[in-house]
């Protein structure tokens, strides 16, 4: 049992609710406060919260049990350490799954041919060593990413399908994904960015 684990069972035993909750999106860092008895770790759109009261007649609250809870609170460690900059500017991102070793890379994005990866690469060859971008399609995050991590990208970068500014969690509950580098999100309009831009830079602590 790692440290994560351990600190999860004992919010699990001792904290008797656990939420999540959307609050108004914002470009912020990723946070781990604590307020009167109240722990909080998230960032951007997606926190988890627990109480050591219940709150009765609030709305929207889930109960998480030990092994969730140790899920979000290892998503926003892992979030903590990873820094994406287009054109030298940072731009948020989510992690989704895949491994996660140090890394450090500047130069260039490329986005998959086709975009959404639902097929074999036709610009292989280009992916080699870069950032690859790819568009979500609904059920197939997976194996899109799959198709491009076998062309040696440094990482795999989703972008939303969805047009804004919300943030994209890819997730892999069928654990589908056999790929041995990062699968990150981002909102469509980072992608934008991230499309246009001269030079990527990722780089996970």
């Amino acid at each position: 049992m790692n440290v994560i684990q351990e600190k999860a069972r004992d919010y699990g035993q001792t904290l008797t609710i656990a939420c999540i909750h959307s609050t108004t999106p914002h470009h912020t860092t990723p946070h781990h406060t604590t307020n009167g008895g109240r722990a909080v770790y998230g960032n951007k759109n997606t926190r988890t919260e627990s109480r050591t009261k219940p709150a009765e007649g609030v709305r929207g609250l889930q109960p998480l049990d030990a092994a969730t809870f140790a899920q979000y609170l290892e998503e926003a460690e892992m979030e903590d350490r990873i820094t994406l900059l287009a054109d030298g500017e940072p731009v948020p991102c989510t992690f989704g799954f895949g491994p996660a070793a140090p890394l450090e890379y500047s130069g260039a994005i490329v986005a998959t041919e086709p975009a959404r990866a639902e097929a074999p690469l036709t610009n292989a060859a280009d992916l080699r060593r870069k950032l690859a971008l790819m568009v979500r399609k609904p059920g197939e995050i997976a194996n899109g990413a799959n198709r491009a991590a076998k062309t040696g990208v440094v990482a795999v970068i989703v972008v939303h399908s969805e047009p804004g500014d919300t943030p994209l969690i890819p997730g892999d509950p069928d654990k589908k994904y056999k790929g041995s580098v990062p699968v990150l999100g981002v909102s469509a309009s980072v992608g934008e960015r991230l499309a246009a831009a001269a030079e990527g830079c990722l780089r996970i602590l």
